[in-house]
């Protein structure tokens, strides 16, 4: 799968498009001076070593989230920066200790790099390394500056830097007793073969040159490094960064997601409340028939005792509506009382309206109340009928 990486060295940043068999530079240069990067996938920013600081520290032995909370308070004490951003890996766990080792870097170097280089993780540079066996690795820095990272199965494992291609004999013992059974000494500096060879004959390691590269080692390192845990999320300039066709599609999108909702909602409401008035509607009727039932029936008692046990309820003349009325008509309004029902109409047709409805098993007579009106806009007409149920 194809992924973005740029190592940002202070100077300026390198970004690199890694393929399966093939790194292409993408683009290099001061970050002023270079266009910002609009592609999707994953985008791995390497802070190199002239950005980053280091230290591995002892903790006692705490939890994951204990040991988050240790570090986020020691990170400002440990580190020369105002406002730092850090990360950290457990190298060793004992029963009674953690070693970590912890870095940390200026905060503005991410929103610096994030103006060409919009990233969604971001490692130190030491961190970029990984190999099935113990190995050492030796590149070039920046003003003359040689790094050597060790790394294995787990990733980083230590690290030291030197000046002039050549480290002290004390500061390289120093290095030696965090770091054994190396078995392969990567060399992506030429001028660096000497230290290779003493170190080769300290660990009995082979030496491999790598000199037919034209990115840093950080770079081929990246393909086999594991991403989880160093997500940046999406910067707030990311959406900005987009092709403008794409934003636009965007929007549109979560604007019809959003009209959909609320539409959704509004029917579902409207629905509820419809229902919910039909019934308490229906259940009144029934409780008056069934009062007036019980009463003595004697007199104008009688007579509307009948008429409510002859009339239907208005589910029934909705039943009406949805089996007999035409396409292009629709109820705005009904009313209903002792004669009948009142029902206000707007159709484009209003005498299609009526034979239908006459003509319905159900309903006993359908009566025009008025003379239609008719919405010169909409062409269509708004009348009154009157309807007796059977």
């Amino acid at each position: 799968m194809t992924m973005l990486a740029a190592r940002y060295h202070g100077e300026g940043i390198e970004i690199y498009r890694i393929k399966k068999d093939a790194v292409e530079t993408v683009a290099s240069g001061p970050v002023d001076e270079l266009k910002p990067v609009r592609e999707w996938g994953n985008k791995v920013l390497i802070l190199g070593k002239e950005v980053s600081f280091y230290t591995r520290k002892k903790y006692p032995a705490l939890s994951n989230k204990d040991l988050g909370n240790a570090v986020r308070i020691d990170v400002g004490d440990i580190f020369p920066l105002k406002e730092p951003s850090y990360t950290f890996k457990v190298r060793e766990r004992a029963e009674t200790y953690l070693l970590v080792d912890v870095w940390a870097w200026p905060r503005s170097i991410e929103s610096e790099a994030a103006k060409c280089f919009p990233y969604t993780h971001v490692i130190p540079e030491d961190m970029a390394f990984l190999s099935q066996r113990p190995e050492l690795t030796l590149f070039k820095g920046q003003n003359g500056i040689t790094h050597a990272v060790a790394h294995d199965s787990e990733g980083f494992v230590g690290a030291f830097s030197f000046a002039n291609r050549t480290p002290g004999e004390q500061q390289l013992n120093l290095f030696l007793k965090n770091v054994s059974g190396i078995a392969q000494i990567n060399v992506y500096d030429r001028k660096a073969l000497d230290v290779a060879e003493r170190l080769k004959t300290r660990f009995g390691a082979a030496v491999r040159i790598v000199d037919n590269v034209e990115w840093p080692a950080s770079i081929e390192g990246a393909r086999s490094i594991q991403l989880k845990g160093y997500g940046a999320g999406l910067h707030e300039d990311y959406l900005a960064r987009l092709a403008f066709p794409l934003r636009i599609g965007l929007y549109m999108a979560l604007g019809c997601a959003l009209m959909l909702y609320v539409t959704d909602r509004n029917y579902t409401s409207a629905l509820g409340e419809m229902e919910s008035r039909i019934e308490r509607l229906s259940k009144d009727t029934k409780a008056v028939a069934t009062t007036m039932k019980r009463r003595d029936e004697t007199g104008d008692a009688k007579k509307i005792a009948e008429k409510v046990k002859g009339n239907r309820t208005p589910l029934a003349a909705m039943e009406v509506m949805a089996t007999y009325l035409p396409e292009d008509a629709y109820v705005t309004r009904m009313v209903v009382n002792e004669t009948g029902i009142d029902l206000s109409f707007s159709a484009k047709e209003p005498l299609k309206v009526i034979k239908s409805l006459s003509g319905a098993e159900p309903v006993k007579t359908v009566k025009l109340q008025g003379s239609p009106s008719k919405n010169n806009v909409t062409g269509r007409y708004n009348f009154v009928l009157h309807m007796e149920m059977k």
